[in-house]
């Protein structure tokens, strides 16, 4: 019988295999470090080299963490963290993406610091950008030179994700280093002011978005992160209007709960017009909402934790709310439409699920649990299982009653419905 070892590799071998198979086949060039064009380009994969690139991820990450061994695994990665946070912060801090010229050698460490003009000496930037090449970010090809690699070039190219990786370092970092504190304050994690966020930056408001509201750049840079990852197809509002019944709800009633400007509902008009479509949030929000002409979408102001205004509607609404609150301020909110629910009312919840443990590829289980102290840093909240959604469900009322959850293959959020049975 072979050993883990062994079969790691052999894994690693017949899935990259595969994809460098993929890549020669189709004529796209090789992944490189080496900042050209082709290296920053992305490549969508077709579902079974997909597959085979997260099999290869997981025995990657499984078969390092053997060969470091116990000892190896408690010491190497916070101080790798360390390391590349802080990079990642000072790459940004001093925006040197944009600094560096992306042709010929780059730019010396000399030409750099007086650039800068921070009083950061040669001396102590070839220290730090050395430390940084470390995880691919930047290279030296020629001796006293930093040049781009392809993951700054493609950071460079991408102003979006600069401000991602701004938000990460800047505000999610401290969040995250926070978490202990939190608990230390608030052992039950059940108050969004007293997270890890809220913590580490010594904020008094109610919670961590309207403490990152106060700050122009850091809510700017924040709206612009969450406006980019959420604009892949995995977030494509087909899977919110052909996975859910809605034509069997006549010219009814649809109250959009917590919905923005009304993405969601315009796209619901769309395939339904019959439908009657109410979509609410706070004034600032229904503020910036535009109406069109001739669609049956209305917005009014409201506020999801005061009892809902409007009776008797056939489904009420709730697209990514939930993850955004511990379990009691979630609990709040579906208890607040009760005075409206007529008996069989739906609530339906579009909103992340995380997947069984055992049912995921170690590469993806690091990334969702990723998410998952993201929501906990930040406000105290979590990313739900099934299990979590039940238990939420029976928080906020028994009669809350779990019909099904709908997952569509390729997106991102689940369908949680849920009927009223008084």
């Amino acid at each position: 019988m072979s050993s883990r070892i062994a079969a790691l590799s052999a894994s690693i071998q017949e899935h990259s295999s595969k994809i460098d198979e993929y890549h020669r086949k189709n004529g796209i060039p090789q992944p490189t470090f080496d900042p050209t064009e082709d290296s920053v380009a992305e490549v969508k994969y077709p579902d079974d080299i997909e597959k085979s690139r997260t099999e290869v991820l997981s025995a990657t990450m499984e078969l390092s963490d053997l060969l470091t061994g116990p000892r190896g695994l408690v010491a190497n990665p916070g101080f790798t963290a360390l390391t590349k946070f802080s990079m990642t912060r000072f790459i940004h801090h001093f925006n040197l993406v944009n600094r560096i010229p992306l042709d010929g050698d780059g730019m010396s460490y000399e030409d750099l610091a007086k650039d800068m003009n921070a009083g950061i000496s040669p001396s102590t930037l070839r220290q730090l950008l050395r430390a940084a090449m470390s995880f691919q970010m930047f290279q030296e090809k020629k001796p006293g030179y930093v040049s781009h690699s392809s993951v700054t070039r493609f950071l460079r190219e991408h102003p979006v994700l600069h401000d991602c990786t701004g938000f990460t370092a800047e505000d999610m970092v401290p969040a995250f280093l926070g978490i202990v504190d939190a608990l230390i304050e608030n052992p039950a994690a059940d108050d969004p002011s007293k997270s890890g966020y809220m913590v580490a930056h010594n904020a008094s408001e109610p919670s961590f978005y309207l403490h990152l509201a106060k700050d122009a750049e850091k809510i700017r840079r924040f709206r612009n992160c969450i406006s980019h990852t959420s604009a892949g197809p995995q977030w494509s509002m087909h899977y919110l209007t052909d996975y859910f019944p809605w034509e069997s709800f006549g010219n009814g009633t649809v109250v959009d709960v917590g919905g923005s400007t009304g993405t969601s509902m315009f796209a619901v008009a769309e395939r339904f017009p019959k439908l009657k479509l109410i979509v609410q949030d706070m004034a600032d929000a229904i503020a910036q909402a535009k109406q069109r002409p001739g669609v049956n979408v209305s917005h009014m102001v409201a506020d999801f934790f005061q009892p809902q205004p409007v009776k008797d509607a056939d489904v009420y609404f709730f697209r990514s709310v939930m993850h955004n609150w511990p379990d009691a301020g979630a609990a709040k909110i579906l208890k607040a439409q009760i005075p409206a629910l007529k008996p069989g009312a739906k609530i339906l919840i579009m909103d992340e699920l995380m997947p069984n443990q055992k049912d995921m590829a170690l590469s993806t289980a690091r990334l969702q649990r990723l998410m998952d102290l993201a929501m906990l840093a930040l406000g105290n909240s979590k990313v739900r299982d099934e299990e979590g959604w039940r238990e939420l469900l029976k928080m906020a009322d028994e009669r809350f009653v779990l019909d099904r959850i709908i997952e569509p293959e390729g997106s991102a959020l689940a369908l949680v419905e849920v009927t009223w049975r008084p």
